[in-house]
């Protein structure tokens, strides 16, 4: 005897699922796919700190070893030695440059104002600029002053010759500058 198997009755007993829209396996895959790359992204940096830190404790390491920290010193001091060396040289080039630009008073010049010079005075000081030299000096008498402004104006130096007074100082001598400009070719 055979006897037949009747599915039909089972399959009665089993739900039918509804199919999966095509938009939930979408975003099933990209939720997958997105913690797959936050995990690799993750990992990532992990690598990059790594290697970050491993470049610091490599600095570290360099800076605080004490031969490095010598030849580091060294350095620095011959810096400083040298940024010195070039403030200096800028420093005595320019006054050498200003000195070799500035007029001055040649031997001549020189003693012909000195021998105009009353005996009770000091020459004291002078700057030369743009063709006026400025005389700076210091004697006992108050008339000593007037005496020298006109022996100077006498010589053949000066177009001009400037004189605005004097004044006495603690020690009780005659302080006075007298401005002159100069004869051209002079």
């Amino acid at each position: 005897m055979r006897k037949d198997i009747d599915f039909y009755t089972g399959l009665k007993e089993i739900k039918v699922k509804p199919p999966v829209s095509p938009a939930v396996i979408v975003l099933s895959i990209l939720i997958l796919l997105s913690s797959v790359v936050l995990a690799l992204g993750f990992n990532g940096i992990n690598i990059l700190n790594q290697v970050v830190y491993n470049e610091a404790e490599a600095v570290h390491r360099y800076l605080t070893n004490a031969d490095n920290q010598a030849v580091a010193q060294d350095t620095l001091k011959k810096q400083a030695i040298e940024g010195l060396y070039s403030q200096y040289a800028g420093i005595t080039g320019k006054a050498y440059g200003d000195y070799l630009t500035l007029p001055y008073l040649d031997s001549a010049a020189y003693k012909k104002i000195t021998a105009a010079m009353p005996a009770d005075m000091k020459f004291l000081s002078y700057t030369a600029t743009n063709g006026s030299i400025e005389i700076s000096c210091e004697c006992k008498k108050e008339t000593s002053p007037a005496d020298f402004v006109n022996a100077l104006k006498k010589t053949d130096l000066f177009v001009e010759v400037i004189y605005n007074g004097y004044s006495v100082n603690d020690e009780g001598k005659v302080i006075f500058i007298i401005t002159c400009r100069q004869t051209p070719g002079k």
